[in-house]
């Protein structure tokens, strides 16, 4: 909901504090109260010589506190919060082949790929064809005060896909289709069991 003092915008957001630069004629002032947010416009006159790129101030968000004081900022990330520790790349049956960093793209091998034709459906009725190139990989994260620690964590398992042309309604276009994506690789699933799953499922906007 806009005001001539600003705006108020409601849903759950963590409590903040800031004072950022906007434009050349107002600043603003977000105030955060959990279940709603105030962005009050703070004419320029009013804080003498405050430049537009800079912020004060600070804000919750889930995950973390970001502190912002001149043009320095700073994130402290909670100690409960999920922190990524492996990226794992599989065989097609599954087992692990490698743990590792930027491990992706041409740097895996192809005998670790597969490839089989996909057909995207559109809203229109008009099918978009072309060549996926699926590999498996699996992902986990632990809490980042103990990362040591095998438990608790949390453990993804997905194909990750790239397709030979762009596909959905941005084909073309400026903004350009969808190139590559995942989905999720459930245990006792063939790659391709799971791509005709994502096959059915996922809609690109």
């Amino acid at each position: 909901m806009r005001t001539f003092f600003g705006e108020v915008a409601i849903g759950p957001h963590g409590p903040a504090l800031e004072l950022v630069g906007w434009d050349d004629t107002h600043n603003t002032l977000i105030v955060s109260f959990i279940l709603f947010t105030l962005y009050l416009k703070i004419p320029q006159w009013v804080i003498h010589d405050y430049d537009i790129e800079r912020g004060y101030g600070f804000s919750f968000t889930f995950y973390s506190l970001h502190w912002h004081w001149g043009m320095k900022s700073k994130v402290f990330f909670y100690p409960w919060t999920w922190d990524h520790y492996r990226t794992t790349i599989l065989r097609s049956d599954g087992s692990a082949w490698k743990n590792g960093p930027g491990l992706y793209g041409d740097a895996i091998p192809p005998t670790l790929k597969e490839q089989h034709p996909y057909n995207y459906l559109m809203s229109d009725g008009t099918v978009q064809s072309c060549t996926a190139t699926v590999y498996g990989e699996e992902r986990e994260w632990r809490l980042k005060c103990a990362k040591w620690l095998p438990w608790p964590s949390k453990v993804r398992r997905s194909i990750n896909v790239s397709f030979s042309e762009e596909l959905g309604p941005k084909r073309g276009s400026w903004k350009g289709g969808v190139i590559a994506t995942g989905y999720e690789w459930k245990e006792g699933e063939t790659i391709q069991q799971a791509l005709r799953k994502m096959e059915r499922a996922i809609t690109f906007r």
